[in-house]
Formats: C-alpha cells, sequence, structure tokens
C-alpha cells in the first residue's frame, strides 16, 4: 500500500465522486477509478458501492477514511518532525553546568537565547563539576557542558571560551595586608595559604603553583579545598588566606576583603565544550548561538590581559 493511494481514498470518499475527486487530484477518472479497485483489492472488502449514478462508502469505508486520515497526519507530521530536526529546529539537547558556571551571567544569556530561537528543542540541564563533565561527555551522557577547562589539548573535544577571569586574595579585613590596594606576591611568604584543590582542576592548580614559583615563592599551604567557597569560610575562621576567583559566585562574608595579588596572572576560563563525534544539527545550533552571545559581551579583565584564547 503507497500513501498516494491513501490520498486518492481520501479524495474520493470525503466528495463520494471519482470524477470530481479526479479532478481535485488532477488524474483522469479512469486512473483514479483503478487505484480505487487496486486498493479495496489489497485491503480484500469494498470501500465504496457503486451506484447507478456515482458511488457511496460503504461502512468499512467509512471506518478506514477515519484510518486513512491518521494515518496520513501521523506522516505529515513525523515528516516535519524530521525537517525541524534537520534543521536544528526541535530535538533534544543535554547540557550540564558547574555551580560556580552557572552563575557567570554569559551562561544565562546563551541558554535564554536558545530557549527563544529554538523553542520547540527540549533541553535538559543538569549541574555538575566539570571534571564529572568531562566523563560524561565521553561516555555519551552529554551533548555538552560549560565546565572549567582541565583537559585543554584534548583532541576528542571542541571548545570555545566563554568567559575568563583572574584569582584574587582572599583575606580578613582587619589583616594588616587588607589596608593596601594591591599585594605584592613577597608579601606572602610567610602567610599560612588555603588553596583550591588540585582535585578540583588540575590544569589550574597546577598553573597557580607554576605562577608562585615563578614569582620566586613556595606558598606555605596549610589546607586544599573545593570548592572556593570552603576557602573563603576557612579564611574567616582564621586559619591562613586564600586563592579564590575574581569573579566569585558566593557572597563574600562581611568580616572579608578581596584584594589582587600584583604581576599574579593565572587565568581561569570557563569553556562551552562539546565531543568532536557529535555532529547533532541541534548541538550545532546551540554551539553558534553560544559563540553570537559571547562576541556580544564586553571582554573580561582577566581575557583582556591574555593575548591566548586557545580552544580545546
Amino acid at each position: 500500500m503507497e500513501l498516494r493511494h491513501l490520498r486518492y481514498f481520501i479524495a474520493a470518499g470525503e466528495l463520494e465522486n471519482f470524477r470530481k475527486a479526479a479532478h481535485h487530484l488532477n488524474l483522469a477518472q479512469p486512473a483514479l477509478s483503478r487505484q480505487i479497485q487496486l486498493l479495496e483489492q489489497e485491503l480484500g472488502y469494498a470501500l465504496f458501492e457503486r451506484l447507478p449514478r456515482g458511488v457511496c462508502l460503504t461502512e468499512a469505508g467509512r471506518s478506514f477514511l477515519d484510518d486513512a486520515r491518521a494515518i496520513l497526519d501521523s506522516v505529515e507530521t513525523a515528516s516535519d518532525q524530521g525537517r525541524r530536526i534537520a534543521r536544528g529546529e526541535a530535538g533534544s539537547l543535554r547540557l550540564a553546568m558547574s555551580e560556580s558556571g552557572s552563575v557567570q551571567p554569559v551562561v544565562s544569556i546563551i541558554i535564554a537565547a536558545f530557549r527563544k530561537a529554538r523553542p520547540l528543542v527540549e533541553l535538559t540541564v543538569m549541574g555538575m563539576d566539570s571534571i564529572y563533565q568531562f566523563e560524561a561527555l565521553r561516555a555519551g551522557r552529554l551533548d555538552c557542558g560549560f565546565l572549567y577547562s582541565a583537559t585543554a589539548g584534548d583532541k576528542r573535544f571542541h571548545g570555545i571560551e566563554i568567559h575568563q577571569q583572574g584569582v584574587a586574595l582572599a583575606l580578613p579585613a582587619r589583616h594588616p595586608l587588607a589596608r593596601r590596594a594591591s599585594i605584592r606576591l613577597s608579601d606572602l611568604r610567610t602567610e599560612p595559604m588555603i588553596l583550591m584543590a588540585r582535585s578540583f582542576n588540575q590544569k589550574f592548580f597546577d598553573e597557580v603553583m607554576a605562577a608562585f614559583t615563578a614569582g620566586g615563592l613556595t606558598p606555605q599551604v596549610v589546607q586544599h579545598v573545593s570548592p572556593g567557597a570552603i576557602v573563603l569560610n576557612l579564611v574567616a575562621a582564621g586559619m591562613g588566606l586564600g586563592l579564590v576567583l575574581e569573579d566569585m559566585p558566593w557572597k563574600i562574608p562581611k568580616a572579608l576583603v578581596l584584594r589582587p595579588i600584583s604581576g599574579f596572572r593565572v587565568p581561569f576560563r570557563l569553556d562551552l565544550v562539546w565531543p568532536r563525534d557529535n555532529h547533532s544539527k541541534v548541538l550545532a545550533e546551540f554551539v553558534e548561538c553560544a559563540r553570537r552571545m559571547v562576541d556580544q559581551q564586553p571582554r573580561s579583565k582577566a581575557a583582556e590581559n591574555d593575548s591566548g584564547r586557545a580552544s580545546i
């Protein structure tokens, strides 16, 4: 049975007149009559009762007419959905973001713009630390993620920079160094330090330690923790001074202040990352939307100071 047979039958059944149906379909009447006969032979029962002047649907024909309409509607719906998916207008997208990444305004801007442009896409958003996002992307459980790049150079992924920021020193407001607008690295030589753990982001941790070494200082680390909110809590508790992101997503306790460290440049990048072998049109549309929104945003201080914008 071919779809055209259903279309011929529906036209004839709705008009109950082969001549008018043939004219509507731009067919010769004998050709339409022959196609209806072939359909009846395939079904094994009569769809029309042939009268001296015209035709009328049989009881079975009336029932089949309802079903034929439903079949064609279903085919048209499936065809439309397929076209929308092929154009990236429909389908699904599984997206993850870390807690600290989710509070960056540009992330909300990207998602809002995509939802407006592609309202038919089913968007599933999950909260997930960066290291676990990479695992989920490798396993195919995610399509893309906003994460702090931990494996730059991994050829299995594509990535674009979404946001970049530097680090600052968190210290008690009553600490002698808090009176300074900027702190020198040498001022921290004897200070107990609280750093984000290497497990939080291996690449970032190694770059922090390299920056200390380049400045001729080995930090006196008393605690490694993650995430940055715990660093703030321990600084407030008097355990030491802490390195945190300059654009903190958490509320800074009133008893603390943040100060820049002169010459201490460690950029911390938020990237949108996706597998190279994911060729979803919806994913491509989301990535393009992200590019447009990022290009419209003012560059962060850390990005302005950093000449390289390498992709994963």
